[in-house]
């Protein structure tokens, strides 16, 4: 206990200051909102690397099969292009293209999206949904890897990811088509739709891995109508708008638009 005499009305007062308190607390508060505020920032906004470390593959041959009443083939045929469109490039089929969702788990309740690869130049010389991975003129040939996977894996030499096939078909009103993994045409739980990936952080690789590696066999699910709107439906929509020119020749400041 502190005890000071200090002048209160020209008359000596005593004032006990105590140095102690049944508060645990006191004296620590100032720590206790750092601490708060320093979590909160990094639940609210954490920090993610958006450096990209670039993977090529080892050796892949991807085989997309698509389905109609006759039955499933690699052939563009099977979803109504003509071979006009095709020969000509079409719009119709210049704006299809394939896309390649990447997760950490086939599990649905606990898996997170690492990153999406996309073919958009679909028609290569043999005309057929089939793609040589090991070739450099195909656009899944590099992968860009986010720096903070590899940083969260660096004790480790490979991990396995898995990744998902969509095709969107532009000809056939923007249905989105999606495949399953043929070594798995049996299985009924999630791990159907996934196809295992092999990341090689020593080599800077990655791979397919499958049954028949390195061919890949993606087959596309049912062709009912209420099938395919629902995948569509639950895939994320990206406007096509056409962008709209300036008609005036002046710029003005005040209004932010040309006169």
């Amino acid at each position: 206990m502190l005890k000071q005499i200090i002048k209160i009305n020209e008359n000596d007062t005593n004032i006990k200051i105590s140095l102690k308190s049944n508060n645990s607390l006191v004296g620590s508060q100032q720590i206790i909102d750092d601490l708060i505020q320093s979590n909160s920032s990094n639940i609210i906004n954490p920090v993610v690397d958006g450096e990209k470390i670039r993977f090529k593959p080892v050796s892949n041959i991807i085989n997309f099969y698509f389905r109609d009443n006759n039955g499933i083939s690699a052939d563009f045929s099977r979803l109504g292009y003509l071979s006009n469109e095709i020969n000509v490039f079409n719009l119709k089929i210049c704006n299809s293209f394939f896309i390649i969702d990447v997760f950490d788990s086939y599990n649905i309740n606990n898996q997170n999206k690492l990153f999406t690869m996309y073919i958009t130049k679909i028609i290569n010389e043999n005309i057929i949904p089939v793609y040589n991975l090991s070739e450099y003129n195909n656009q899944l040939y590099y992968w860009y890897i986010p720096q903070n996977l590899i940083n969260n894996n660096s004790n480790l030499e490979t991990i396995t990811l898995y990744s998902k096939f969509y095709f969107f078909d532009a000809k056939n009103g923007g249905l989105v088509r999606q495949f399953y993994n043929n070594d798995y045409s049996t299985n009924t739980t999630p791990i159907r739709n996934y196809f295992r990936t092999e990341l090689n952080f020593s080599n800077k690789t990655w791979r397919i891995i499958t049954n028949n590696y390195p061919t890949v066999y993606a087959m596309e699910y049912s062709t009912a109508t209420e099938y395919l709107n629902k995948i569509s439906n639950n895939i994320d929509k990206i406007t096509n708008v056409k962008q709209i020119f300036p008609t005036g020749s002046t710029f003005n400041y005040e209004g932010g638009n040309y006169i």
